[in-house]
């Protein structure tokens, strides 16, 4: 607060900065590309069908080796959509920014903390990724004693070699694990990611398209929008004379110098000359006051806000 009022002097600006109080955009909290392609690949899923696939393959029966080819499709889907949000998300930066003499920003100010905020990464609360994982974790658990007496049944039971018993074994394992759920799942959201992309929508996660199939309620703020401040205005009721006020309307644009999204949207829409009124006394907007007015002599005074 000391600051408010003179701004910083050279030695004031120096102590700040080894403070580490300065100006910079924060460091992205996304995922690097490496964590992604850890965090698909290295999963109990692809690490039961991979035990099951080097089963096969280690006994030659290579071709029943191809349920492999699910898991990798399933694996690329969700790397290529991860890492393709992350370049994303690390390139936002402000929208707009306004010409403005700043006396003081540093880390704690809003558009800092906003841009914090938008590259944080948070795990997605999803039902379907859930039971996926209990499925699995499940599976995985089962699966290795089941393994073992399969294997014995083969070979001591019904008297078959070591390749035709692991063939079997990993065959009748394979229909434990649902790679076609998995993969389906993922298809289904990867879906979902490409038509919101249409709108220029963002997705960082698949996942989140549950989270939004789930929403009945979006509260928006006054300006209608949900990531962009811009207004149009569609209509206007008028209470009175509609003449009067469309003059009015123009006499305060013609002579406010406001910037805020209601001011340009009013000045893209009424379109035409300006009453000639004579302007005694003009109020700015202010976010104090949120309004501004102007007034004029032998007109009277109009505010907006």
């Amino acid at each position: 607060m000391e600051y408010a009022q003179k701004g910083l002097d050279t030695p004031d600006v120096e102590r700040l900065k080894a403070e580490g109080k300065t100006n910079v955009q924060p460091e992205s909290k996304t995922k690097s590309v490496s964590q992604i392609i850890r965090d698909n690949t290295c999963t109990l899923f692809n690490l039961l069908n991979v035990i099951l696939a080097i089963m096969v393959i280690s006994v030659g029966s290579y071709r029943n080796a191809l349920f492999i080819n699910i898991i990798v499709i399933n694996t690329m889907i969700g790397i290529v959509q991860e890492i393709r949000a992350k370049r994303t998300v690390d390139k936002i930066f402000l929208l707009s920014e306004p010409k403005a003499h700043g006396i003081r920003v540093g880390k704690d100010n809003y558009a800092t903390k906003l841009a914090e905020d938008v590259r944080t990464l948070r795990k997605p609360n999803s039902d379907i990724m859930r039971a996926l994982k209990l499925i699995t974790q499940f599976v995985g658990i089962i699966i290795v004693p089941v393994r073992i007496a399969l294997l014995f049944l083969s070979l001591q039971v019904q008297g078959l070699d070591i390749q035709q018993s692991v063939t079997t074994t990993v065959a009748d394992l394979v229909g434990m694990i649902p790679e076609g759920l998995v993969l389906l799942t993922s298809i289904a959201l990867a879906v979902g990611v490409i038509r919101l992309s249409r709108y220029h929508t963002l997705v960082q996660e698949l996942y989140c398209i549950e989270t939004l199939a789930r929403v009945d309620v979006l509260c928006l703020d006054k300006t209608g929008t949900i990531t962009e401040g811009s207004m149009e205005l569609k209509t206007m009721d008028v209470f009175g004379d509609s003449q009067e006020t469309s003059r009015a309307l123009k006499a305060l644009i013609a002579n406010l110098s406001d910037d805020n999204p209601t001011f340009v949207a009013l000045q893209k829409s009424l379109k035409g000359k300006a009453p000639d009124w004579k302007a005694t006394q003009i109020v700015p907007f202010s976010s104090a006051r949120k309004y501004s007015g102007v007034s004029f002599e032998d007109h009277g005074s109009y505010v907006m806000g």
